[in-house]
């Protein structure tokens, strides 16, 4: 949803756009070729109404064999949702997969799943929050603090959320002078407020700084 670093499981605002990557060495039937065989979604395993997207697919370039397709979900009710797609290769062979989301009102800022990986980290850390204010202008404070509350580590983003997932800029296990910090448990922080209501969320996830 939104973006390939969409988990399923992870919550949108009720406006998220279904994105789906297609990739088949014999090549992608996005022209609908043969009876039944269109490119489609469903909405909730809603298999009376099916959504062709067949006019949403768009090839990688200079390749038959990879590509994407959109959908753009509008109005949503709050809730759980399934989005299912069903493609076919262009030897008539099918696939079907199915991702899950949670829809939250955009009416109350919410942070969903704090991800950082990997997890035990030899020192380089990735990290990415979930949010339901795709669409919005906010900011994002990254933090990360010792086992004595020191914060190590700390940096700021601003802009428009393009997407339902938020992404750090990667930590690399060292304090602001860039020196190694010691293997142990860390804390990554996470605040995230949204300037034209003033709404503030904050979320926090546990860390082990490993190296070998």
């Amino acid at each position: 949803m939104d973006d390939t670093s969409f988990a399923s499981g992870g919550i949108t605002g009720p406006n998220p756009l279904g994105l789906v990557r297609l990739m088949d060495p014999n090549g992608i039937n996005a022209l609908g070729t043969g009876i039944g065989h269109d490119l489609v979604g469903f909405l909730d395993e809603d298999w009376s109404t099916p959504l062709v997207m067949n006019d949403r697919y768009q090839a990688d370039p200079n390749t038959y064999q990879r590509g994407t397709a959109t959908w753009p979900f509008q109005n949503l009710s709050d809730g759980p949702h399934r989005f299912t797609v069903r493609a076919w290769d262009t030897y008539n062979n099918p696939s079907q997969s199915s991702v899950d989301f949670t829809v939250v009102s955009r009416a109350q800022l919410q942070l969903g799943a704090v991800r950082l990986f990997p997890n035990p980290s030899p020192g380089t850390v990735h990290w990415q929050v979930e949010h339901n204010a795709s669409g919005d202008s906010l900011a994002a404070y990254w933090s990360v603090s010792d086992g004595s509350g020191r914060v190590v580590w700390a940096q700021q983003w601003s802009g428009l959320a393009t997407s339902s997932v938020l992404t750090a800029p990667d930590w690399f296990g060292t304090d602001p002078s860039g020196r190694p910090l010691p293997n142990g448990w860390y804390t990554a922080h996470v605040v995230v407020v949204r300037p034209s209501d003033g709404q503030l969320v904050r979320e926090a996830e546990r860390l082990i700084l490993l190296r070998p």
